[in-house]
C-alpha cells in the first residue's frame, strides 16, 4: 500500500510541477498576471510537490528516516498551503482537494516501507518515472493555453489540476481497497475496483490525448476503456480468487488483512 501511494503521489507531484508550477515559463498563453504568483512558481502548492518528490529521492538513495521526515513535512505543507496563499496574496488559488489528496497519499506512504525488499524497490523506482514521463510529455497535446487554465478548472475542465487529482485519488482509493480486502472479500473487491477503474482511466485518457472525443488514439476512447474494464473485472476477480497473494521475492505483499 505504501509502494502504491509512493508511485501515485510522486508521479502526480511531478506532473503538477511541470504543468502547473513552472509551465508558465515555457508554455504559450500562460498566466499573464504581473504579480500575485508564488515567486518562480505559480502557487504555494509547489512546496507540497517539491517535498513529495524529495521524499521519493530519499527512497531511491535508501534514506528511510529522511523519507519519513519529508513525508511528514509534506503533510504539514498541505495544511499550510491556504495560509501561504493568503500571506503571499496569490492570484492563483489551489482547490482544497489537491492538498487533501497529497496529505492522504503521504500518510499512506508513511505506514509502510516501499523499499523493504529488492524486488518491490525496483517496481517503485522504475514505475514512478515511467508514469510521470508518460503523462507530462503528452501534455503538449492539450494545445496552447492549457497551463493558464490548469488551476482554473473552468475553460478546459478535462485537463486541469482538480480533474487530474481526482483521478489519482480514485486510483489510490481503489488500490488501497484491494490491498486491505480480506481473503473472502478480495474477489468481490477486485471485481468492483477493476470495473470502477473505467472512470479515472477514461479521464486520464482524455488528459493524454487532449481531445474529448478521440482520446489518445482514435479507437481508444473512454467508451472503449469502460468496455475493457468491465470485461476485465470478472477475469481479475477469478485471478484474485485463485491467487490471493502478491509475492515479491524475499518478502510478499499480502492482500489479506
Amino acid at each position: 500500500m505504501a509502494a502504491a501511494a509512493t508511485i501515485i503521489l510522486t508521479a502526480l507531484a511531478a506532473i503538477m510541477m511541470v504543468l502547473g508550477e513552472v509551465g508558465r515559463w515555457f508554455r504559450s498563453n500562460s498566466y499573464t498576471l504581473a504579480d500575485g504568483l508564488y515567486g518562480p512558481f505559480t502557487t504555494a502548492a509547489s512546496n507540497i510537490y517539491l517535498l513529495a518528490m524529495a521524499a521519493f529521492g530519499a527512497l531511491v538513495i535508501g534514506r528511510e528516516g529522511f523519507r519519513k521526515l519529508l513525508l511528514g513535512l509534506t503533510v504539514l505543507a498541505c495544511l499550510a498551503t491556504p495560509l501561504l496563499t493568503d500571506t503571499a496574496h496569490a492570484a492563483v488559488a489551489v482547490h482544497w482537494f489537491i492538498p487533501a489528496v497529497f496529505a492522504t497519499g503521504s500518510l499512506l506512504a508513511l505506514i509502510g516501507r516501499p523499499a523493504r525488499n529488492r524486488k518491490l524497490t525496483k517496481i517503485v523506482v522504475w514505475a514512478t518515472p515511467v508514469v510521470t514521463v508518460l503523462l507530462t510529455l503528452t501534455s503538449y497535446l492539450q494545445g496552447g493555453g492549457s497551463q493558464r487554465t490548469f488551476y482554473g478548472h473552468s475553460l478546459m475542465p478535462v485537463v486541469d489540476a482538480l480533474t487530474l487529482s481526482r483521478s489519482a485519488a480514485e486510483i489510490l482509493a481503489l488500490t488501497t481497497a484491494v490491498l486491505l480486502a480480506s481473503r473472502k472479500l478480495l474477489p468481490w473487491v477486485v471485481l468492483l475496483s477493476v470495473a470502477a477503474l473505467s472512470w479515472p482511466l477514461g479521464r486520464l485518457l482524455i488528459f493524454l490525448g487532449g481531445d474529448t472525443t478521440t482520446g489518445l488514439i482514435g479507437f481508444l476512447n473512454p467508451g472503449t476503456v469502460s468496455t475493457i474494464c468491465f470485461l476485465a473485472a470478472p477475469l481479475s476477480a477469478w485471478a484474485a480468487w485463485k491467487r490471493p497473494r502478491l509475492e515479491f521475492g524475499d518478502g510478499d505483499m499480502s492482500a489479506l488483512s
